[in-house]
């Protein structure tokens, strides 16, 4: 009767250690490869004034502020000096289930602004951008793209 349970955990022990590991932010995040993005450790220190940025009718934060299905991690990227990109993403190892949100931000001569709040949605093993108003758009790398 010993045996077995000795058997079942060290079963249990070899699966848990060969899991594939989660992706990297950059799967969830990105799509654009014309873009060389630089994964920042820390946020921004003008984060909150870029979440108070307008974008599409709506302030930045308040189109991030929508609860999901367990915790999701913020992380930034940045693309030079001008560029920023914020993505808010859950940890899963299916990347088309996890709800990933993104916002680009670009500074000009007269400052930051906010571009469309995309969140992401598969269908049919493609994963498709949407705005907060629902509107479909292609992904940033200029097609819809196959995941």
């Amino acid at each position: 009767m010993r045996l077995p349970r000795v058997a079942l955990a060290v079963i249990c022990v070899t699966g848990c250690a060969s899991a594939p590991p989660l992706p990297s932010p950059q799967d969830y995040c990105l799509d654009d490869a014309t873009r060389q993005w630089e994964f920042l450790a820390d946020w921004p220190e003008n984060r909150n004034g870029l979440l108070d940025l307008d974008s599409g009718g709506d302030p930045v934060r308040q189109q991030f502020g929508v609860a999901s299905i367990g915790p999701r991690k913020e992380v930034w990227f940045q693309s030079g000096p001008d560029h920023l990109l914020m993505c808010r993403f859950e940890p899963i190892r299916d990347l088309c289930k996890s709800a990933v949100t993104t916002v680009a931000f670009e500074r000009d001569t007269s400052g930051w602004k906010a571009g469309p709040v995309l969140s992401s949605i598969c269908w049919q093993d493609y994963r498709i951008e949407r705005t907060h108003n629902n509107a479909l758009e292609q992904s940033a790398a200029g097609s819809f793209e196959k995941r």
